[in-house]
């Protein structure tokens, strides 16, 4: 029972989780403290686990999340090129991404484990990207805490899930286990650089 409600938390949030900057973005039109290194550390990491768990056979519940991720993911990448004018710049990109995910259906398991476990260094870089580019710019205010938020949830559960029914290579845990934390900092550097509302006095 429990770890079918952590099933359900794992997935459930994936579905609507990079909707609040999909739509943040579409409002503003301003892509300022918003990390494009981050977005495209984070579609390497999505691409490099849900290929891996499609072409080994794992239970589409066990990976569900990373699909309907990638899928935001890459709006957010066309979103980006379209506000910040550079389209060919985001359509090459997502090329070189569809061609890394086909490749996890010819390579050696020992090979796309390495792969997998680069996820721990490029998504911890991945957060640390979008830390920065808050820090640089000085405000969050184009940067969603819900969309991190609804990551962290998702993150804690899978790992949770993973935990409880020994499911899952050790390398994936670790990656689930660097999301949370990496998730919990960017949470805490939009909360410090949330812009600052003023009043006007009557």
């Amino acid at each position: 029972m429990l770890l079918n409600i952590l099933n359900i938390m794992a997935v459930a949030p994936c579905f609507v989780a990079k909707v609040p900057q999909i739509l943040l973005m579409a409002k503003t039109q301003n892509v300022r403290g918003v990390s494009f290194e981050s977005v495209l550390l984070d579609l390497f990491c999505y691409v490099n686990t849900g290929s891996f768990s499609y072409y080994q056979g794992y239970p589409i519940f066990q990976y569900l999340e990373y699909p309907v991720l990638l899928v935001q993911i890459i709006f957010i990448c066309l979103l980006y090129g379209h506000i910040s004018s550079r389209r060919m710049r985001s359509y090459m990109w997502l090329i070189v991404f569809l061609v890394q995910g086909y490749s996890f259906s010819f390579i050696p398991k020992h090979i796309a484990l390495t792969l997998i476990g680069t996820n721990t260094v490029i998504g911890t870089l991945s957060k640390v990207a979008q830390i920065s580019a808050i820090v640089k710019s000085g405000t969050s205010g184009n940067v969603s805490f819900t969309a991190y938020f609804f990551n962290f949830i998702a993150s804690s559960s899978r790992l949770s899930s993973m935990i409880l029914s020994e499911i899952g290579e050790q390398i994936i845990r670790l990656n689930f286990l660097i999301s949370v934390i990496g998730n919990a900092g960017v949470m805490l550097a939009i909360f410090i650089y949330r812009p600052v509302v003023h009043h006007k006095k009557e």
